[in-house]
């Protein structure tokens, strides 16, 4: 038996070969997404700015463009005890189980950004040589503000123009557009 953690579960992921172009990595489920965990940052028609209806929206996607665009996951199964330690390792672990070191990988938050050693990354920027704890080498990786409507960050309006802009770079370097 290894002592290696395992990965977070991915969702949107159908197979190696058919996965999306970008992957998003959130911080825990609420109440909501621990009781139904294929429901991780996936928008829906609620009207409500939950996370994933504010990046489909900040993106300007419909719902069914979102979730062809990305796979989504939590680095933390619980909302509860989310250690940074234990961050690393299944960071470790996500990448890894990915397979393709390549296509962009979101980071949603500050204590996702630290789980994968950028606690100090600017907003909105992109690290192309991530190295993690394990000694595995991640690329394209986005920092990203947490979508949720607590974050300070969406009180300046200029901040949305910044995410749009961010998501096109994410695309480029997913290979989707010029």
């Amino acid at each position: 038996m290894s002592d290696l953690p395992s990965p977070p579960d991915v969702y949107g992921v159908r197979s190696n070969d058919n996965r999306a172009p970008v992957l998003l990595v959130g911080q825990s489920p609420n109440a909501y997404v621990e009781r139904n965990p294929c429901a991780v940052l996936r928008p829906d028609l609620s009207g409500s700015q939950h996370a994933a209806n504010r990046l489909r929206d900040l993106w300007n996607l419909t719902t069914l463009e979102f979730l062809r665009s990305v796979d989504r996951c939590n680095l933390w199964p619980t909302a509860k005890g989310t250690p940074i330690v234990l961050g690393r390792e299944r960071v470790a672990a996500l990448v890894r189980a990915d397979r393709a070191l390549d296509r962009p990988i979101i980071l949603l938050g500050r204590r996702v950004a630290e789980a994968f050693g950028l606690k100090e990354a600017d907003w909105f920027s992109w690290h192309d040589h991530v190295g993690l704890a394990d000694g595995t080498l991640a690329r394209n990786v986005g920092v990203h503000p947490h979508p949720a409507g607590l974050s300070r960050v969406w009180s300046d309006q200029s901040q949305a123009i910044r995410s749009s802009a961010f998501w096109v770079e994410a695309l480029k370097r997913a290979g989707l557009t010029d």
